[in-house]
């Protein structure tokens, strides 16, 4: 599996955890966030990346903090920046 699409993965995982953790509906976030149905659950199965943009639009209904979300994922960017060099 590439890097890249590992990142995708895992952040989706992640964005789908919180969703339910707080027992929502694909359809209440992406009404929240401003997105199509379709696109959040192209996030949150990983074939699609999303853009900082929307991940800011997903910061309010996830209620996630970016600073954690960057703590989280960094040992994987990390990871991912040695295997390119």
């Amino acid at each position: 599996m590439e890097n890249p699409k590992l990142l995708e993965e895992e952040l989706g995982k992640y964005l789908r955890l919180r969703r339910k953790a707080f027992d929502l509906k694909q359809a209440e976030v992406a009404e929240k966030a401003k997105l199509s149905v379709t696109y959040l659950s192209q996030i949150e199965n990983g074939s699609s990346s999303p853009s900082f943009i929307t991940l800011l639009k997903l910061v309010e209904p996830l209620k996630i903090d970016l600073g954690d979300l960057y703590k989280q994922f960094k040992p994987l960017i990390d990871q991912i920046k040695e295997k390119e060099e």
